[in-house]
């Protein structure tokens, strides 16, 4: 049976998100849908609960510019857009790589009719772009979203969705979660009402070392096994999933799980994060 959502909020957010119940090999999968979270224009993605918290924090400070620096595959220029909608004193600004093999954004008109702006630089490794987006955005007084969106307010935002998480879907079994940065796995892992048996997060791209590093940041990371990028950021594997999921994200996680199902202690949490 699925445990309905609660409390939902008029708006762009839900207050809760639902953990439905799925079949795979036989076993009953319950999958957080944390990538409801938020509710079209803005995409699904769960990263939204920090980036609301920052906003309304910087909104007070009496900032006027957020910018975020969004990767090829990334949906974070729509998410931030949408989010700035709330709070109409925030400008939005996306900085994105552009080579002569990538032009645009897939989502740079999503991003406009949003009222954000695109600004592009030269394509480069992550950390140089990163830097460079900083650079332009701290120019017009704004900040730049972290890292991953590595900061307390996410972390404490995702460690009060978890809390909300039955104490039987999560004690003795085991819990999956998509990593990116290791920010969405820290949180739940503070905020579950008790540690699971097995924690797995399925890195995205990002190396086992600097995942583990984040979440250790924030976490004891006893019991924590990070399992290793199975192909680029930039590629998805090509399978079918029961739900709608990232395929950057959420669905090499899920691959993991179809791929290993058989061996995981249950209860089997699975955490989708919408990218």
């Amino acid at each position: 049976m699925d445990i309905p959502e609660e409390n939902v909020n008029f708006g762009l957010y839900r207050e809760h998100t639902p953990i439905q119940t799925y079949k795979l090999s036989g076993r009953a999968i319950f999958v957080k849908r944390d990538d409801l979270f938020a509710k079209p224009p803005a995409p699904p993605l769960a990263k939204l609960r920090g980036i609301r918290v920052l906003l309304r924090n910087e909104a007070s400070s009496g900032r006027r510019i957020v910018g975020c620096y969004q990767t090829r595959v990334s949906n974070i220029g729509t998410a931030l857009s949408a989010a700035c909608m709330e709070f109409p004193g925030l400008r939005c600004v996306v900085v994105y790589p552009q080579s002569k093999t990538y032009l645009k954004p897939f989502n740079i008109e999503q991003v406009a009719a949003l009222g954000g702006e695109m600004i592009a630089i030269r394509s480069n490794v992550l950390p140089i772009c990163y830097a460079q987006a900083k650079k332009i955005v701290g120019s017009m007084d704004g900040r730049l979203l972290p890292f991953g969106m590595e900061c307390h307010e996410s972390i404490n935002a995702i460690a009060a969705e978890a809390a909300t998480v039955p104490v039987s879907l999560c004690c003795r079994g085991t819990l999956i979660v998509p990593c990116g940065s290791g920010v969405t796995l820290a949180g739940v892992l503070r905020g579950l009402p008790v540690k699971p048996r097995s924690i797995i997060g399925v890195s995205s791209g990002r190396s086992v070392l600097n995942i583990e590093k984040c979440i250790r940041r924030y976490v004891d990371t006893s019991k924590l096994k990070i399992v290793a990028p199975s192909m680029p950021y930039d590629k998805f594997p090509l399978i079918d999933c029961p739900f709608p999921v990232d395929p950057y994200y959420d669905l090499k996680a899920w691959k993991f799980l179809s791929d290993n199902v058989a061996q995981l202690v249950e209860p089997i949490l699975f955490w989708n994060i919408g990218g």
